[in-house]
């Protein structure tokens, strides 16, 4: 027993490592691989939904070549993610999936799954996300808490209440004041309120960020600076 636990826990490292590297090094390998698994599923599926209209005589042909080809289709999509999206914009849009992910995971073991889907379906409100801050202030770390607090303030964000946003943000960095992510939704907040210096004290800061920072996210700062500098004639 003790040696399949042994090989368990290899397997279970080595998966863990393997989600951390990266292909064209911005894209993850878990990325890569859970949406080519999407991608061919559904390929899969639509094989299976045309073989039955048709009423092919053997569908294994229909099925394969469809999996290939939705398989296929994706690759042709990171491609197109690698050659033609900026990288620093497609670096924090993963890392904005990280923490919509983190964040559903800790709903999941706050409220149950079956509440966690319900919420899925009519959207997560402010109060529910709210319980389960106050539920774990105490038990969770502080990278959990900081995941929560930013999907509250999009939450605030989509129903207009950009002082309660900006409010949420502020307590995010009050857990860790470098928070590339946070410092850059902040700055999107003070510039839509024309809070110039505000917005560029933030971007100082979330440069500052030393576990996440990359020079492809620090060049979003810079060009969002260059842009805060032409709105006040700053040279």
């Amino acid at each position: 027993m003790h040696f399949f636990t042994e090989k368990l826990f290899g397997i279970e490292l080595f998966l863990n490592m393997a989600c951390k590297m990266t292909l064209f090094r911005h894209m993850t390998i878990k990325y890569w691989s859970v949406r080519s698994l999407a991608f061919t599923v559904l390929g899969i599926a639509s094989g299976v939904v045309l073989s039955c209209a048709t009423g092919a005589y053997s569908p294994l042909p229909t099925t394969v070549l469809a999996g290939l080809a939705g398989f296929l289709l994706f690759q042709g999509q990171a491609l197109h993610m690698f050659f033609g999206a900026q990288r620093g914009y497609f670096e924090y849009m993963l890392l904005m999936k990280g923490v919509e992910s983190r964040t559903g995971r800790l709903i999941r073991q706050s409220l149950g799954i079956r509440f966690y889907i319900r919420s899925q379906i009519v959207g997560l409100k402010e109060e529910h996300l709210s319980a389960v801050i106050k539920e774990g202030k105490n038990r969770l770390k502080w990278t959990d808490l900081m995941c929560l607090l930013i999907k509250a303030s999009s939450i605030a964000r989509r129903n207009g209440e950009k002082g309660k946003e900006i409010s949420i943000l502020k307590t995010a960095l009050s857990l860790y004041p470098y928070s590339v992510v946070v410092n850059n939704m902040l700055a999107d907040c003070y510039e839509s309120q024309g809070m110039v210096e505000e917005a560029m004290e933030c971007c100082r800061l979330g440069k500052m960020d030393r576990l996440v920072i990359t020079p492809a996210l620090k060049e979003i700062l810079n060009r969002k600076m260059d842009q805060l500098r032409r709105q006040t004639k700053i040279v």
